[in-house]
């Protein structure tokens, strides 16, 4: 691959992740917040590798978003900061899932919540999973 076509690669991949984010918020918060259920992806994953387009899918997901999601479905969960924990995929499927999780401090019953996006053919964002993590 020479030169010019990895530079065409590059930029594509650039403008498609640029367009994603404003598309991805979009998407979470339309027809109030339709697309985030409780609970956790119901299916089986396998870890998958990171790609420009995990990354930039990752970066349009900021911290403000996170929470007003996860407040969305559990009020009482608060202002967390969550970090990415991994990226997973759903062969069966096709799906891929991209996991965060927010630690709470100091509570005795849960460590946290977890936030999944899933995404149809690995980019199609279509159900936001949030769910509650107990303390082992």
């Amino acid at each position: 691959m020479g030169m010019k076509t990895l530079l065409r690669a590059f930029m594509l991949i650039f403008f498609l992740v640029l367009s994603c984010h404003e598309d991805i918020k979009k998407s979470i918060t339309a027809d109030d917040f339709r697309i985030v259920m409780p609970g956790k992806y119901p299916g089986f994953t396998v870890p998958y590798h990171e790609t420009e387009l995990t990354k930039g899918l990752r970066k349009a997901l900021d911290q403000d978003i996170l929470n007003l999601i996860a407040q969305r479905v559990y009020p009482e969960s608060g202002d967390l900061e969550y970090r990415y924990m991994s990226t997973r995929f759903d062969e069966k499927s096709q799906n891929l899932i991209i996991r965060y999780f927010g630690k709470i401090k100091e509570d005795s019953v849960l460590a946290g919540y977890q936030i999944q996006f899933v995404f149809k053919n690995k980019k199609d964002l279509f159900l936001v999973c949030v769910a509650p993590v107990p303390l082992e």
